[in-house]
């Protein structure tokens, strides 16, 4: 499949989008949706009635070079079929054809997914190569070719899918927090762009990120953002946001050996692993072991993780040596106090409708100091006032700071 990476640098999603066949707002509404349901993004459109399989086909054997295979006609290899197990044939929609040699014949329904490629070339090491084939006929070969008892089994090792499991672990991401409405200044341009890297490589590049800073720089939007971008934009891997308090708290509620197994292979089972307010765990040595055991795991299987502190990596006193020496493998990215460039920007895009003077925004910004959540209290106390009526002026600005005042 050496030559078909090459040439594939969009999505499916985004090249059926730009052929025309599927709107933007449909496809975006259709990325979310197809995660939620844990299915592959061409499956999710045929299912909606969005395409018709020939329109797939076409697309792929029209824009790269491969050949479609009529399953039809030609069915699989039992032998074959023996090389992928059950639980890639059925997550990615595809179904082993011929061996012959070191190489093996696919027919994917997709074979544009990097994902795929990527799971692929861990449970075999032949040269994969692909072909395009209706996704109706692979998936009743995979019910055909695949015993029930190796359904089972496969089923048995992994009880806790994060597909089954994504609603009752971690935190819901934070619609709101993205990219487009994280303001970038000198202060915060090094992690914006890492974050920026890590969300838009798709695991190629950057893959272990850590953001430090004080509380109220943003590193909660940027990790939020991180998280809504890949929801929006790929097509169906998994991402688990939560922060410390709420690691802490689950882990408290398993009180067998059976919950904390299945506790671990909850935060386990996800592709992207999004972890808030590290430093929350100092003095907390049974979460440090825990997420230590799930980092291990994670870091053994090449997943992406991104980790957020208030503290530096090497200020994390206290916390278990061999978890911060995973960590360190990590690319390090400061956030500085936010500076009045920042703020600035911040006010002018949420209050430029005001016509508020200068000297009531330099005021406002003076105030705010260098916690952009009080800059963002500010910020909307000022709107309500406007609402109501109430001249903005500095009297009143003053009067608002006096609250945020130690």
């Amino acid at each position: 499949m050496a030559d078909l990476e090459k040439v594939k640098r969009k999505t499916f999603a985004d090249i059926l989008v730009d052929e025309g066949i599927v709107p933007q707002e449909i496809m975006k509404k259709a990325l979310k949706e197809q995660w939620s349901e844990g299915i592959p993004i061409e499956l999710y459109l045929i299912n909606k009635g969005y395409v018709n399989e020939d329109t797939l086909i076409s697309v792929l054997t029209k824009k790269f070079p491969l050949k479609y295979v009529d399953l039809s006609v030609i069915q699989p290899d039992p032998e074959a079929v023996d090389h992928i197990p059950y639980r890639i044939a059925k997550k990615y929609v595809l179904i082993p054809l011929r061996k012959s040699g070191r190489s093996l014949a696919v027919v994917m329904g997709n074979p544009l997914n990097r994902e795929m490629v990527s799971e692929l070339k861990k449970v075999t090491d032949l040269k994969i190569i692909p072909f395009v084939g209706k996704i109706s006929e692979i998936l009743d070969y995979i019910e055909t070719y695949y015993s029930e008892e190796v359904k089972r089994e496969e089923e048995i090792e992994s009880p806790a899918a994060y597909g089954k499991l994504k609603g009752e672990v971690g935190l819901t991401l934070q619609s709101n927090m993205n990219f487009d409405n994280f303001e970038v200044s000198s202060c915060n341009e090094v992690a914006y762009s890492f974050a920026r890297s890590f969300a838009e490589t798709r695991g190629v590049e950057n893959t272990r990120l850590f953001i430090y800073g004080n509380e109220g720089y943003g590193k909660t939007h940027l990790i939020n953002a991180v998280g809504n971008f890949i929801l929006e934009h790929e097509t169906f891997r998994g991402v688990l946001y939560t922060d410390a308090l709420k690691f802490m708290d689950l882990l408290n509620n398993a009180k067998s050996d059976k919950d904390l197994k299945k506790f671990r292979l909850s935060h386990i089972e996800t592709d992207v692993f999004l972890f808030d307010d590290l430093d929350l765990l100092i003095g907390h040595d049974y979460a440090q072991n825990q997420l230590l055991y799930i980092l291990m795991e994670l870091n053994m299987q090449e997943k992406q993780f991104i980790f957020t502190s208030s503290i530096p990596l090497k200020g994390l006193s206290g916390m278990n040596k061999k978890l911060i020496s995973i960590i360190e493998s990590s690319i390090m990215a400061p956030i500085d106090p936010p500076d009045k460039e920042l703020k600035m920007k911040i006010l002018q895009k949420k209050l430029g409708n005001l016509n508020l003077s200068s000297k009531v925004l330099d005021l406002i910004q003076e105030g705010a100091e260098d916690n952009l959540r009080v800059l963002n209290a500010i910020i909307n106390e000022v709107l309500t006032l406007s609402r109501m009526g109430k001249e903005i002026d500095v009297g009143l600005i003053k009067s608002i700071l006096k609250t945020y005042k130690g």
